[in-house]
């Protein structure tokens, strides 16, 4: 707790301090809205003097490490369940990686013979997981190709709920194509938002928001991950976010990309997923955070402070880059109300300015007819239509009835034929050289 004794005393604190002792929660804490427990929006506006008496907010959260994936190490399973067959199907393998609030192992399936990850969660999960459970089986039931499977579900130990996915070994994050290559171009990241904002948007039609999407989430099974093969992972825990809200604010993982309603209320919704990814383009077209600094830093820009335009950032002028900063800044607005509605909408405005983008780059069309004399000569070996054509017809047919070394022309007509423009009917004569 924070000291009862300066609080008591009417001892002034700074910003980052209060700010600090909301973000260094233990899991499992949480931060309401009231007197006694402040939103950061509240404690920002409170603190904008940068200096107050703290008696108030005596029952904040307790001081400790730094969130992140050694605050749960205590409630994760540990390295010696290597080697355990789960389910009586799955057999762990060694760890791919750890993250915020889970660990993922490889592991092979025994009944289909092939190669599965399983992700494995905090003992306190176990309170949120009947609704984990049903937002997974949504995910199920869709079935979209761009979203991370999972295939089987299961408690080691009674303790320990976990997840089994399809192997999603080989595929790159973002965050690893980011470190790779550094910013994309434009074409590459209007394409990857594309992908992302169709298979978040089929999950929101399902009923799943995904509350904590980030580069980490996005994976790329693609070569070089930029036209295709984009899969989302980590949807449906929503309701571990939510239950962990105060422990991931001090994690990057999250704190980069959480839109400002998550801050101040937790209350996640499509629109807040449209936040996220408008987060992760603007980090993917320019190589950095939308907002510099640490954890209370980010959190307070997040609430409080307007985005620079990805263009001036990459100090680009083009005007394609300035449409795309029309859309992240939509994307990145303070009110839900304000944003994109659904991913579907701004899949549109990403999918439009593609397009133009194609357009401007593709070749003009060749054209072989360009001087004036090739026109010239494209009229006169046009097919002739109309009146005056058909009295030429016929004046051709006389002259070459006159000449000695014509054929012969016999009377035989055939019925009346219109002419192109359908003004007059003209005989046509059969030519016999015989």
């Amino acid at each position: 707790m924070c000291a009862p004794s300066a609080a008591q005393s009417g001892q002034k604190y700074g910003r980052n301090e209060l700010v600090d002792c909301l973000l260094h929660a233990r899991p499992g804490d949480s931060v309401g809205r009231s007197a006694a427990h402040p939103s950061p929006r509240q404690l920002a506006m409170i603190t904008a003097s940068h200096a107050f008496p703290i008696a108030a907010f005596a029952p904040l959260a307790p001081r400790a490490r730094a969130p992140s994936v050694s605050s749960f190490k205590g409630e994760l399973p540990p390295p010696s369940i290597r080697g355990r067959v789960l389910a009586n199907r799955y057999l762990t393998e060694e760890i791919l990686e750890e993250r915020a609030f889970s660990v993922r192992y490889r592991a092979y399936d025994m009944a289909l013979n092939e190669n599965v990850c399983v992700e494995f969660f905090p003992r306190s999960a176990m309170s949120s997981w009947n609704t984990v459970r049903q937002a997974v089986d949504k995910l199920a039931a869709l079935g979209h190709p761009q979203i991370v499977e999972v295939v089987g579900r299961g408690m080691l130990a009674g303790a320990w709920p976990f997840l089994v996915t399809e192997s999603t070994e080989g595929a790159q994050s973002l965050r690893a194509l980011l470190a790779e290559r550094g910013a994309l171009d434009l074409p590459h990241t209007l394409r990857i938002g594309i992908l992302c904002a169709k298979a978040l948007g089929a999950a929101h039609g399902a009923g799943v928001t995904h509350a904590a999407f980030c580069p980490e989430r996005a994976l790329s099974s693609d070569a070089g991950g930029l036209t295709s093969g984009i899969e989302i992972g980590g949807l449906g825990l929503s309701p571990l976010v939510r239950q962990w809200h105060a422990a991931l604010l001090g994690s990057a993982e999250f704190y980069n990309y959480v839109a400002p309603e998550q801050i101040e209320s937790l209350a996640a919704d499509a629109r807040s997923d449209v936040y996220a990814l408008g987060a992760v383009l603007y980090e993917l077209a320019t190589g950095t955070p939308v907002f510099a600094g640490d954890a209370a830093q980010v959190l307070e820009a997040h609430l409080e402070t307007e985005p620079e335009p990805p263009s001036r950032r990459r100090a680009s002028s083009e005007l394609p880059f300035r449409a795309f900063d029309k859309i992240l800044a939509r994307c990145l607005a303070k009110s839900p109300a304000q944003r994109y509605p659904s991913m579907a909408s701004l899949a549109v405005d990403l999918q439009r300015l593609d397009a133009a983008m194609r357009r401007a780059s593709s070749p003009a069309p060749h054209q072989s007819l360009t001087s004036r004399a090739a026109k010239s000569r494209a009229a006169v070996n046009r097919p002739a239509s109309g009146p005056a054509a058909a009295s030429r017809a016929r004046t051709q047919i006389c002259r070459a009835a006159c000449t000695p070394t014509a054929p012969t022309l016999h009377a035989a007509r055939l019925p009346p034929q219109k002419s192109r423009v359908g003004m007059r009917a003209l005989p046509k004569v059969i030519v016999n050289p015989g």
